[in-house]
């Protein structure tokens, strides 16, 4: 095999190892601070007892890991990880989002004002170098 044979062998593996990291470690990391940032920036402000009752948190609401789906996505060398958030709204139909009306603010439903989570989150994530982090350990296991 050539040279150039096998630098794209290797770049094909080390791109493989990479696409797995970002949908298993990155994508736990990623869950759990965004679990810790809607606790923080949702769920931490004075609202009332019967309001703080009502909330699902955890039990099916925006904290809630189950609703947090993951994907992860390529392009060339690039590798993209996209979380979401599926809780749905109270009582409402099937595809409404809470999400929408948490980050909106959304007046007729009693948010005292938007609250942002996934944006936070992101930037902690990206910004922290935990991502390159759990990447690169996935890459140097796997012996490349």
């Amino acid at each position: 095999m050539s040279l150039m044979g096998e630098y794209e062998a290797w770049k094909s593996k080390v791109i493989s190892v990479a696409e797995k990291a970002m949908g298993s470690d990155v994508a736990d990391l990623a869950k759990n601070e965004l679990n810790t940032m809607i606790h923080k920036n949702v769920y931490s402000y004075g609202a009332t007892a019967q309001a703080m009752a009502q909330r699902r948190m955890d039990g099916g609401g925006l904290s809630d890991k189950a609703n947090f789906k993951d994907e992860v996505s390529s392009s060339g060398d690039s590798i993209t990880l996209t979380i979401t958030n599926e809780a749905g709204v109270q009582g409402s139909p099937t595809g409404v989002q809470l999400v929408d009306f948490v980050t909106q603010g959304m007046k007729n439903y009693k948010q005292p004002y938007p609250r942002e989570f996934m944006k936070p989150t992101e930037e902690l994530l990206v910004g922290s170098g935990k991502v390159e982090a759990l990447v690169a350990s996935a890459i140097h296991a796997a012996g490349l």
